[in-house]
């Protein structure tokens, strides 16, 4: 007498299962990587290059700022001034449009009429208060922690991610990192 085979039903369950694991693995992967390559700062000839090529806006949003000093930041969709001041709204508009057009997604302005700074933050890298941040700023006098490289050795006793390097580009324009 031979036994009957019994074909068993497969487990309903397994594959939902299984495609919920996958795409949770693909979700943590994904989310890795991400966190890996942000890290990895943008080359300083690729910043200098796109520096040059957007020169005229980096140049007009250095002239607007000269004329409204209270403007202290520059943020995705807002214009901050010193002491809550309002800038008209077609001028704010501008402002955003400039930041656009350089490339970068914050500007900070500070300093006065004689040591005026400011500086467009191109990248920036952050974790448990701690920022790396790479971009073009322009600079009343000449800064007096200008580097060859912004990504060689830095000198004993600077602190990653608080002292600024800068490296020429031309006239009153640098490359800054603090790294």
């Amino acid at each position: 007498m031979k036994a009957q085979s019994t074909i068993k039903e497969p487990d309903r369950l397994a594959r939902p299962l299984f495609v919920c694991c996958a795409i949770i693995l693909a979700t943590v992967l994904a989310v890795l990587a991400m966190g890996v390559w942000s890290r990895v700062p943008p080359e300083e000839a690729k910043i200098t290059t796109s520096f040059q090529q957007r020169r005229d806006a980096y140049e007009r949003l250095k002239e607007m700022l000269a004329t409204d000093v209270q403007l202290r930041c520059i943020r995705g969709d807002q214009v901050i001034a010193e002491g809550g001041g309002q800038l008209p709204s077609q001028r704010a508009k501008t402002y955003i449009a400039l930041l656009k057009e350089t490339g970068g997604w914050l500007v900070l302005q500070s300093g006065g009429a004689s040591n005026r700074e400011f500086r467009v933050y191109k990248w920036t890298w952050g974790w448990a208060g701690l920022s790396r941040d790479v971009g073009v700023s322009w600079n009343e006098r000449p800064p007096t922690n200008q580097v060859e490289t912004l990504f060689a050795r830095r000198p004993s006793g600077t602190v990653p991610g608080r002292d600024v390097f800068y490296k020429h580009i031309d006239q009153n324009w640098y490359v800054w990192a603090n790294f």
